[in-house]
């Protein structure tokens, strides 16, 4: 690897010194240092494992915690379920998708109680802290020399315009919602601007303050609104930032082109799907295909069984299809 001088995102954390001293102190006083000698003038990839935690999931980790030493509060919000399986209600989605967070923090060994011992199901109950471990802290004093501020996650969206029960929009949106949450801001909404998945998708993230990239099929798109429906998507229109595409062929090509191209600009693509086919060219179907062969992270929200599951890439499977919001 070559260093540079100033690391241009958190990654870059790992080609600096400091990474040194997080392995030195991820090995106890007594236990043998790793040494690697090569002569080596070329790498090659053996074999390639998914992380314990997601690129996306790292950079939310100096927004939670802004100082190495910061000690985050939880309550029992975080945790609604009691020892005795009763849940309390309303639930906080929000922070109960923190806390789902924390706990892969966790798992990589990037968090830990602030009292030894603790499990952090009795940290919620009991509104303790939880806090950094020395080589997560690492990684957040570097984000003090960066302006990860400055890197938009970019999240695209491809959904049904209408859904067979229509009371299901509500319970999308929570989801989505809670979805956002727990990404890293400053947040790009990569959308068509189509009824129904596209514009709710477009509305949450200007809530969270986000920005919108709008990808329309062709330059004419408001004669597929009808009269009711104009209103709203000139005024999504008017708060983002515009690329009209000019595709040649029929109206479903323009529109398969545009879902193809939110897939292209996403980091992320949320999938308001039934898991259902198209019923024409250019439907969620096509555009859940396209990503997964290009092996984007992909969040499925099902509306009819209403899950939250995350499909995995260049597959059709589906991962932990029992999560539930």
């Amino acid at each position: 690897m070559h260093s540079r001088e100033e690391p241009q995102t958190i990654w870059d954390m790992f080609q600096r010194p400091p990474f040194n001293t997080y392995v030195s102190r991820r090995f106890a006083a007594q236990d043998q240092r790793p040494i690697f000698k090569t002569n080596a003038t070329d790498v090659f990839q053996v074999r390639k494992c998914e992380p314990l935690i997601s690129r996306f999931q790292l950079q939310r980790l100096p927004y939670l915690f802004p100082t190495a030493n910061h000690q985050y509060r939880l309550d029992p919000e975080y945790e609604p379920e009691d020892e005795l399986g009763n849940v309390k209600e309303p639930i906080n989605k929000e922070k109960v998708a923190v806390a789902l967070l924390f706990k892969s923090y966790r798992d990589a060994g990037l968090l830990r109680a602030s009292e030894t011992g603790l499990q952090f199901f009795w940290v919620a109950r009991h509104s303790k802290t939880v806090e950094l471990t020395a080589g997560s802290g690492i990684l957040v004093a570097g984000r003090q020399q960066e302006d990860l501020g400055s890197i938009s996650m970019r999240v695209g969206i491809t959904g049904h315009q209408r859904l067979d029960d229509p009371t299901a929009w509500p319970w999308v949106a929570d989801a989505i919602r809670s979805e956002l949450a727990i990404l890293p801001p400053p947040l790009v909404a990569i959308t068509s601007l189509a009824i129904g998945a596209d514009q709710l998708f477009a509305n949450l993230i200007l809530e969270r303050g986000g920005s919108i990239h709008a990808v329309l099929p062709y330059r004419e798109i408001e004669r597929s609104f009808s009269p009711e429906d104009l209103p709203l998507f000139r005024k999504l229109a008017s708060q983002a930032e515009l690329e009209i595409l000019n595709t040649p062929g029929t109206d479903q090509d323009a529109y398969l082109a545009a879902g193809l191209r939110v897939v292209d600009l996403s980091d992320l693509l949320i999938a308001v799907w039934n898991g259902l086919p198209a019923v024409g060219k250019g439907g969620t179907s096509d555009v859940v295909t396209y990503a997964l062969r290009k092996g984007i992270r992909l969040l499925h929200i099902e509306p009819v069984g209403r899950t939250v599951s995350i499909l995995r890439t260049n597959t059709t499977t589906i991962d932990n299809p029992g999560r539930q919001l």
